[in-house]
Parts: structure tokens; C-alpha cells; sequence
């Protein structure tokens, strides 16, 4: 199953309460108590996205975090990656030899014969360019959807704005 780890639902859930409060410096504790995370592991999130530069700390009574970046420009990639590391679909996507947690990871032993390595790279780079095409901004502020348009007569659809009188 292909799934966002808990920690980073975690931090696109604080990302998305500090876009929405630009000016504001938020607490862990206001974030944790807001949206039922626990506190002692949005305090690690928050820790490695300010080691990241992703958000900012602010020391002091009235202390907390702030983004340090614009939401329109931290996309979902390079939150997944400063969270969990490189995204890897199958372990040969990844040609590094070390994953995100700095661990040796053994190169796949089928590289040479898998009949399917080929489509599911050409998969793995869709992924990896969606994932880069989707900013924070796109998840806290979607674009407004159009209203599809009112059943007609008898159930047929018009495209005429309807007047309300």
C-alpha cells in the first residue's frame, strides 16, 4: 500500500496551520492540541523541518515556529524527503546506496532480469514529478471547483444560469 508515513501527515498537517498563520508564531502545543497529535513526536517533526529550513524556531515565552518558506514553492516532494528521505517506489528507483536515515540499502538482485523494471521506473518518475508539481499551497488553499450545472426539465442538464425570482 502506498501511503504517506504518519510522520509526515503529521507535518503536512502543522505545514498547513502555519501557512494558514504567515505572520503568526505558532506553539507545538497550540498544533498538537489542535489537531490531537502527540506532542512529544511533533516535537521531533518540527525539529527536523527547522533543521531542514522548512520552518523557522522562535526562542522565548512567546516562542514557537513559523514557515521559512513561501507555501507556494514547498512542494509535497521536498517535504517527503526531508521527513522520510528519498521517495522510492520499488527499491530500484533509487540508485543511491544509502537511504533517508543514512542505512546501507542492498541493491535490488533482479535489476539485470526484472521484466517489469523498466514500466515501473517510468511509474516511480511520474510519481516523483507529481509529488514535485504539488505545492503545500495547492493542498491548504485547492483551487475553487466549479459548480456543475443544474438538472434542467426532466433531468437534462442546461448550461443556462438559473434565476432565482
Amino acid at each position: 500500500m502506498l501511503t504517506l508515513t504518519r510522520k509526515c501527515d503529521y507535518a503536512l498537517i502543522a505545514l498547513s496551520h502555519l501557512s494558514r498563520f504567515p505572520d503568526t508564531v505558532t506553539s507545538a502545543r497550540e498544533v498538537s492540541d489542535q489537531y490531537k497529535i502527540p506532542l512529544p513526536v511533533l516535537m521531533n517533526i518540527l525539529k527536523q523541518l527547522t533543521r531542514e529550513g522548512i520552518i523557522t524556531s522562535v526562542r522565548g515565552a512567546r516562542g514557537g515556529y513559523r514557515l521559512a518558506v513561501d507555501a507556494r514553492e514547498l512542494t509535497l516532494k521536498s517535504l517527503i524527503l526531508a521527513i522520510e528521505g528519498p521517495v522510492r517506489l520499488v527499491r530500484c528507483a533509487d540508485l543511491t546506496s544509502v537511504n533517508g536515515d543514512g542505512e546501507k540499502v542492498e541493491p535490488c538482485l533482479r535489476i539485470d532480469c526484472c521484466p517489469v523494471r523498466g514500466p515501473v521506473l517510468q511509474l516511480h518518475h511520474k510519481l516523483d514529478q507529481f509529488l514535485a508539481g504539488v505545492t503545500l499551497s495547492d493542498i491548504v488553499d485547492p483551487p475553487i471547483k466549479l459548480q456543475t450545472p443544474e438538472p434542467g426539465p426532466a433531468g437534462r442538464e442546461t448550461n443556462e444560469p438559473s434565476v432565482s425570482g
